[in-house]
């Protein structure tokens, strides 16, 4: 459940080419918040730099950086912007910083940056990998640099002039969702604007029409003559010729031309009136609508912020549920494969003991055939081992019952242990000849495991 269309696939790449051989934790993130930016907005230049942190450690990060569209007293200007992304993004925030160019100063005493351009936003110090976006972050700086310009424009008059916020031309609307609600009004009016007065309507220190990425310088006047669109406006008109007086259409005036002539004065001074008055009350409607389209942009980013986290949530459960889900299919048939080798292994002994229920008794001691002499010895000696053991066993218990008296517990002590010592020499003598019999026999060229056999 996603608000947001799909990244491009060029763009996609080229972050995926550009983080691929960095540390970062946790790059599909990375990729994938960093490409939606770049997708929406006009912060869409990618590039890997060196970053020096505080502590002086210094880093190759990734950098988005681009223009940042505000609104500042009914007029679009676009600001420079870096984000540099750490390793820990999105754990962690991104280092957003304003960049000015030549023709610009970083304002004093910012509430949201400081002399360096670094900026320090509520949103930013309030970062979580599961509530928080590049492009609500984005919204935010563009809401909060709109009511107080973070750069101003450097003055080269020498007079004292009113700084004014700088203007990177007169920007038209950005390409991110925000602006996609208002677009046909404000298309309409600027219309309506530009009918009604052949003047561009630039920025300070903007030209008309200038687009996001060119930074505007003031606006030339032509002198007399010259052929650009408009001269006309700043030039006084040089008296008409001869020739031209003689060519004028000496007729007698049209209907409009005497009774515009008859109207007089006054109602073109009312006509200027009901003009201005007009202008007055579309810039009132304007600015309401924008505050309640800013309004409602901010309820849309809460509930979309929301949505994110309860999606991802819900995907993390997701996640543990199929994860849960496997294990207790595995184990489901792991259990069943065992139930169908017992069950095997129970049938083939229900039919052995069916057919030898009427054999003999089996005399495990002539059953079980020792290979050579030395382990048939072997097999004595342990056997006797343990037997002794078994009576010296007895022989504690009798004497703590009082069914034999100390000194006959110490005369069969001392003979038992004596003769278990001796079937004990006698059976690590018998390991140490099997061993160097094993080791000349492996050295030879004939040997083969099933020869092993002493007679």
């Amino acid at each position: 459940m996603s608000y947001y269309h799909q990244p491009q696939p060029a763009q996609n790449s080229a972050v995926k080419a550009l983080i691929w051989n960095l540390n970062y934790l946790y790059k599909d993130q990375v990729e994938q918040k960093c490409t939606e930016l770049m997708a929406h907005t006009s912060i869409n230049q990618a590039t890997v730099e060196l970053y020096t942190h505080n502590n002086g450690l210094k880093q190759n990060l990734l950098q988005i950086k681009g223009l940042l569209p505000i609104a500042y007293r009914n007029a679009n200007y676009n600001i420079p912007v870096s984000f540099w992304i750490p390793y820990e993004f999105p754990q962690r925030a991104p280092m957003c910083y304003v960049v000015p160019t030549e023709k610009m100063d970083i304002k004093p005493s910012h509430k949201y940056m400081n002399k360096q351009g670094f900026i320090f936003h509520p949103y930013l110090s309030s970062w979580n990998s599961y509530h928080s976006n590049m492009i609500a972050l984005q919204t935010n700086l563009s809401s909060v640099f709109g009511k107080d310009p973070p750069v101003f424009a450097k003055q080269n008059t020498s007079r004292p002039v009113a700084m004014q916020p700088s203007s990177y031309g007169r920007a038209e609307e950005p390409p991110s969702y925000h602006n996609a609600f208002n677009a046909s009004a404000l298309n309409a009016y600027n219309r309506s604007l530009n009918q009604a007065q052949p003047v561009a309507r630039g920025g300070p220190y903007g030209q008309p029409g200038a687009r996001p990425g060119h930074y505007g310088k003031p606006p030339s006047y032509p002198g007399p003559g010259s052929s650009q669109p408009g001269a006309a406006n700043y030039s006084q008109s040089s008296p008409p010729s001869y020739n031209e007086i003689s060519k004028a259409n000496t007729g007698p005036p049209s209907y409009n031309q005497v009774a515009a002539m008859s109207q007089g004065p006054g109602l073109a001074v009312q006509h200027r009136a009901s003009a201005n008055e007009k202008d007055d009350l579309t810039k009132q409607v304007k600015s309401l609508l924008q505050d309640e389209l800013t309004k409602l942009h901010t309820r849309w980013v809460k509930d979309v912020n929301e949505l994110q986290r309860m999606e991802t949530n819900l995907q993390r459960s997701k996640h543990e549920i199929e994860t849960e889900e496997k294990a207790i299919e595995q184990q489901t048939n792991d259990f069943k494969n065992l139930k169908g080798e017992l069950e095997t292994a129970n049938a083939t002994i229900e039919t052995w003991l069916d057919e030898n229920k009427d054999s003999p008794p089996i005399d495990l001691l002539t059953t079980v055939e020792p290979q050579n002499v030395w382990s048939k010895q072997m097999i004595q000696a342990v056997a006797q081992d343990s037997a002794i053991d078994d009576t010296l066993y007895c022989l504690d218990r009798a004497l703590g019952e009082d069914a034999i008296n100390f000194k006959n517990y110490l005369k069969q002590v001392r003979k038992l242990t004596r003769e278990q010592f001796f079937k004990r020499a006698l059976t690590q003598k018998i390991i140490e000849k099997q061993r160097q019999f094993r080791e000349q026999s492996e050295r030879s060229p004939l040997y083969q495991p099933w020869n092993n056999v002493i007679s």
